[in-house]
């Protein structure tokens, strides 16, 4: 898309000079992971001091009141917590939980296992169950290392497609300052697994390391149900774009790609079976065993949840709909300014259309017009997938589910990072107001948060 402002363009780096960039930025965005995280809990700590909504969290921990610890622990059940709790503990008993996927309990499980057996035998740790605290605790510290690696993975994704250690650390910076740091940085949810398998798809897939990628989403797959989308990356890349670039498709790829692009898709198949299973084959009163496609998931989360085309859009939600604005206005208007430009651009390169601008500059950009400016030029092949998929998890969440939870699926989108760097260096009071946002909300939806209020 055409830039509206003109940049200076970046100072050549020899091959050295940017690595050396790069270790440096790498080392910043580490420690700033570890201090925000730091910075997370402190503020969920304290707040936790305040009035309570609900109090069901001292179930759990009964002696939240006298341990410091065990009131630490307490700021992170909140909202699905419990259900992830619950299912860690006596496995899916119940209809209702086949909402949730199964990486979140079975690393809180694991964990718990390992924490107890530190205190007691392994024989007894493992029939024993474990604790909320002994789960919730190596949970948060496997998930840090998660999250160091997510901010590294988005960083190396981005300097691969701009070749510019500068915007990838910019990218970076904008990445921990998400809209929904406590679900992110504080409590056992999936999302920041699921945001390290999505990026580390990503870059397999920015590197055509197809296997890989399939590999990575499967992981993302087994703590979302929405990561079967994640298999459009692959499809893209092994078969659209060779299309669009002219390339011949080989036999094999022809023959493997399916199986690749399908595969992120089985955690959530073997769900379903595993919801069968339970409640289909004892007997089949279940009104969605009896389906076309008896799929548990869809059912319970029409049915428990409410999800379905325009049933979110009651008076009682508008204060949802508020505060997710500002991430879908911004995945909105980098879709609307992204795709029509670089669709078209990929339709010319595919010759589907006629290119009736200037030959030169055809023939001198191989590749495209910037996205915001010369800081930001990602190739169209590859910025559109991201556009695309961000644009279909926006229009979903606007129209057929709770609106609010892009403020975490936000976390797992590179897009949304990327618009935000644009906004900031072609937009400069828009791409402040953003940062400015995002510090005041991350901040107030932590509060929200310890005092167990809206948004989930």
């Amino acid at each position: 898309m055409p830039s509206q402002v003109t940049a200076q363009r970046e100072p050549q780096h020899t091959s050295k000079s940017k690595n050396a960039a790069s270790d440096r930025n790498l080392t910043h965005l580490t420690l700033l992971t570890v201090l925000l995280r730091l910075l997370t809990v402190l503020l969920g700590f304290f707040t936790s001091y305040l009035p309570q909504f609900d109090t069901s969290p001292a179930l759990i921990l009964p002696d939240v009141q006298n341990s410091l610890l065990s009131r630490a622990v307490s700021v992170a059940v909140r909202w699905d917590a419990f259900h992830f709790l619950e299912i860690a503990k006596h496995g899916y008993v119940s209809e209702h939980q086949y909402a949730f996927m199964p990486g979140v309990p079975a690393i809180l499980r694991a964990g718990g296992w390992l924490a107890q057996s530190t205190t007691t035998n392994a024989t007894s740790a493992i029939t024993r169950q474990p604790s909320a605290a002994h789960m919730i605790v190596p949970h948060f510290f496997l998930a840090t290392l998660f999250s160091l690696a997510t901010t590294r993975t988005l960083y190396a994704l981005t300097l691969h497609y701009t070749d510019s250690p500068r915007i990838a650390l910019l990218t970076g910076y904008l990445s921990l300052l998400p809209s929904s740091p406590a679900t992110l940085h504080l409590s056992p949810y999936a999302e920041g697994w699921y945001a390290w398998g999505s990026y580390r798809g990503m870059l397999y897939c920015a590197r055509r390391q197809w296997v890989s990628a399939s590999v990575a989403f499967m992981f993302a797959g087994v703590f979302r149900a929405n990561a079967v989308l994640l298999g459009g990356f692959i499809a893209w890349g092994m078969l659209v774009q060779p299309v669009v670039e002219k390339r011949r498709l080989s036999t094999r790829t022809l023959v493997f790609a399916p199986f690749l692009v399908l595969a992120p898709s089985v955690p959530f198949l073997l769900h379903q079976l595993h919801g069968y299973v339970t409640f289909c084959i004892p007997s089949r009163n279940r009104p969605w065993c009896n389906s076309r496609v008896p799929f548990v998931y869809p059912f319970v989360q029409s049915h428990y949840w409410n999800v379905g085309f325009l049933r979110y859009w009651e008076v009682a939600q508008i204060p949802n709909f508020i505060i997710a604005a500002p991430v879908l206005g911004l995945v909105f208007w980098g879709a609307s300014t992204t795709i029509p430009t670089m669709g078209r651009y990929v339709l010319v390169q595919a010759g589907i259309i006629a290119y009736t601008g200037d030959k030169k500059i055809m023939d001198k950009n191989k590749h495209t017009p910037p996205l915001a400016s010369s800081l930001l030029s990602i190739p169209a092949n590859s910025v559109l997938p991201h556009a695309i998929h961000a644009l279909i998890l926006a229009l979903t969440l606007l129209f057929s589910a709770h609106t609010q939870i892009i403020l975490r699926f936000a976390s797992a989108l590179p897009f949304t990072y990327w618009c935000a760097a644009r906004l900031l260096l072609e937009r400069p009071s828009w791409g402040r107001a953003w940062v400015t946002w995002s510090i005041l909300w991350g901040a107030l939806s932590v509060v929200l948060w310890g005092t167990f209020l809206p948004p989930a």
